[in-house]
């Protein structure tokens, strides 16, 4: 196992750049790639990787890990890419975002830089929190072009600076904000999410609904006091609910109060009880809570809580 912060200059193993590709690309390869005179630094915050590579390498099939997906940027020089029988050639600032379960080969040149940045989809929901955007609200939908970064957009710059901080450890409030950058700047240019409400049948009910749990969010949510409140039946409200949102109405409850949890942890300014929290959010069992928000956020609470209290609220 790779330390989880390095910058390991020279020459590296067969061994240790698969290790590396899987470690902190999310990518497993079919044989052992090959590379000279390679440098490599890598990283690791949370549920996030990053992996610098400098140097020439040839890769066998790679494949992307089940719920992953990796960022394949060229920092220098040509990049040579190939997907889906496609072959296509990255130059500097140009990426790819690679979803799970796909396949790719590379290849670059001695003294040539690739990055890569893998997460998951929890990565993605806390991103979308961030734009207090309901990650079930909308559907999702990745571009599968080439996308060019400049300018105030890059990315490098900020992984590079990343990587720089390694021995700053993961809770470093500075690295943390260029993590959460860096997962903004992804979202932005290859994740197109579009309201599922734009083409519902339903959506006049939206600001009711909204408004009704607004107002409960912290005491008494049910299906029926909604289908009063908004002048509908018991079972309309089921049929609204699945044509909106495509889930009941105590599943979306239960998704919107864990989200103001989130936010609520994420945001406050003083230590709070996780367990209270819970209590306040309508959960009646903490434990329950803590596993229904780490589905949606990738970890607990009380890690969230944890990054908040260290300045790094952010990831």
């Amino acid at each position: 196992m790779l330390n989880q912060n390095a910058d390991k200059r020279g020459a590296v193993s067969a061994d240790s750049l698969r290790s590396m590709l899987s470690q902190y690309a999310g990518l497993d390869i079919s044989a052992a790639p090959s590379g000279r005179g390679l440098e490599a630094r890598y990283r690791k915050l949370g549920d996030v990787a990053h992996l610098c590579l400098k140097g020439a390498l040839a890769s066998d099939a790679l494949t992307v890990r089940a719920r992953t997906y990796t960022l394949l940027l060229s920092g220098s020089g040509e990049l040579g890419f190939e997907r889906s029988g496609c072959i296509e050639t990255l130059v500097a600032g140009q990426a790819v975002l690679l979803s799970p379960g796909e396949w790719a080969q590379l290849s670059f040149s001695a003294s040539e830089l690739c990055y890569f940045v893998s997460f998951g989809r929890e990565s993605m929901n806390r991103v979308l929190a961030e734009m207090d955007i309901l990650a079930s609200v909308v559907s999702l939908s990745i571009e599968k072009g080439v996308v060019a970064f400049g300018g105030s957009s890059d990315i490098g710059r900020y992984i590079d600076a990343l990587l720089s901080r390694a021995e700053h450890g993961e809770f470093d409030k500075i690295s943390v904000h260029y993590n959460a950058i860096i997962g903004m700047l992804i979202l932005e240019s290859f994740v197109t999410h579009k309201s599922r409400l734009i083409d519902s049948s339903s959506g006049e009910y939206v600001g009711s609904i909204k408004e009704y749990i607004s107002r409960n969010i912290t005491g008494d949510l049910s299906a029926e006091a909604l289908a009063e409140y908004i002048g509908v039946s018991d079972r309309q409200i089921y049929t609204i609910f699945g044509d909106l949102y495509g889930m009941t109405p105590g599943q979306y409850f239960k998704q919107v109060r864990v989200y103001a949890a989130h936010k609520e942890i994420s945001t406050c300014s003083t230590r709070e009880n996780i367990t209270n929290l819970a209590f306040k959010y309508g959960f009646s069992n903490p434990g329950r809570f803590s596993q229904q928000y780490k589905e949606y956020f990738g970890e607990l609470p009380s890690q969230t809580m944890r990054k908040r209290l260290t300045g790094s609220a952010l990831t």
